[in-house]
């Protein structure tokens, strides 16, 4: 099942989802609108972005912003970049956006786990 509790208020703007499909053919994980996802990625800000994961395509405007679905490379460099997430790496001040973002991760960090436990290959869907 899709979850869309981070888009909810924000239809019609850009959504991401980030999901598996499961052995039943069933979608689970999230829609995002763009906005959570991009503060998000930006909180996980590496000094040197890994070859395979969000990061590189955030900073490059390549992989899931080209392709839909952009399939995800290396689960676990995802865990590793969602787990460097700061809000010391964000220039907001929303206290409410701050929270929603660090419990989106938190989601994400979730998702990409029961991925790997089940051997699913995670999908991300910019739009």
């Amino acid at each position: 099942m899709i979850n869309e509790k981070y888009y909810d208020g924000f239809e019609g703007e850009v959504e991401v989802l980030f999901y598996y499909y499961d052995n039943k053919g069933n979608q689970n994980g999230f829609r995002i609108w763009q906005g959570y996802f991009e503060t998000l990625l930006s909180g996980c800000f590496l000094a040197e972005p890994l070859n395979t994961g969000l990061l590189k395509s955030y900073i490059t405007q390549e992989g899931f912003y080209e392709e839909k679905p952009w399939n995800v490379l290396d689960n676990k460099t995802v865990i590793n970049e969602l787990s460097q997430f700061s809000t010391s790496n964000l220039e907001i001040e929303s206290l409410d956006m701050i929270r929603e973002v660090e419990e989106l991760k938190n989601d994400l960090v979730e998702v990409v786990n029961e991925a790997i436990k089940n051997q699913y290959q995670v999908l991300v869907d910019y739009d």
